[in-house]
């Protein structure tokens, strides 16, 4: 066969075409495999995320089933969590002429509690 003048034997060219294409085939089959490995994680994360969803669900209907069992039957109030939430503490010093309470007769100031040391 004449290729650009030269001769050159139909096997060679048979055989450097089935080399390209058996790596096509290869890189093919590796890509797949990748795009499954992936699809298998992101089911994983899929399925976490609605369990953390349906967990968080409950603890709000228990937290809202509790405020309304605190509305109509006046019980006491259970801790919802384990750890009680606290707000953050300052360190700097407070202006007692800018907290305020109201009363009947208008505004009058009130003494904040201070940290004894």
């Amino acid at each position: 066969m004449l290729v650009f003048g030269v001769d050159v034997p139909l096997v060679e060219i048979v055989f450097v075409l089935s080399i390209i294409a058996g790596l096509l085939l290869l890189e093919a089959i590796v890509v797949v495999m990748l795009l499954m490995k992936q699809m298998n994680k992101a089911k994983k994360v899929l399925e976490l995320v609605e369990n953390l969803s349906s967990s968080i669900l409950s603890i709000k209907k228990a937290e809202i089933e509790e405020l309304d069992h605190l509305k109509v039957g006046g019980g006491r109030l259970r801790p919802v969590l384990s750890s009680p939430v606290r707000a953050p503490v300052s360190s700097g010093t407070v202006n007692r002429s800018s907290v305020r309470s109201k009363t009947r007769t208008g505004v009058r100031s009130r003494p904040i509690p201070t940290k004894k040391q």
